[in-house]
């Protein structure tokens, strides 16, 4: 089992450095050892279930239950069109028509059907606010 771990840790590893992902299938940890490799990102709670966040801000969230990942960043012509294009993997509930998000089903999903979404994710949360201007000044 041990050779097993590592080899998939090795092939994280790797698709961290390229940026580039394989289809190897993937459960919350793989998930999750992918996600702390990016800068900032640390193991959390959301709702009673885990999650991944930058600060206080999530970046994705495993659903236990149907052992699916909340993916955000995701906008409804995207989603749309994942869906369209994969719906064993991709779907979404009308709890989140409203929100640009998509779920995944970690059962059907790759690492490169997850991975780019967590980084664009990552890289959004991680970008400098931008100054809303000069505060007044008051003598």
């Amino acid at each position: 089992m041990w050779g097993m771990e590592r080899e998939v840790s090795a092939i994280l590893l790797g698709a961290i450095q390229a940026e580039s992902y394989p289809a190897i299938v993937v459960d919350w940890q793989n998930i999750e050892a992918f996600a702390l490799s990016l800068e900032g990102v640390s193991s959390s709670v959301s709702y009673g279930e885990p999650s991944l966040k930058i600060g206080k801000c999530l970046v994705a969230r495993h659903r236990v239950a149907d052992n699916s990942i909340v993916l955000k960043s995701v906008d409804c012509d995207e989603r749309d069109a994942l869906i369209a294009a994969n719906p064993d993997v991709y779907f979404v509930e009308d709890h989140y028509l409203g929100y640009d998000i998509v779920l995944a089903r970690l059962d059907y999903a790759d690492l490169q059907d997850v991975a780019p979404f967590l980084r664009r994710t990552w890289a959004a949360l991680r970008k400098p606010k931008k100054s809303k201007g000069p505060k007044d000044f008051v003598v």
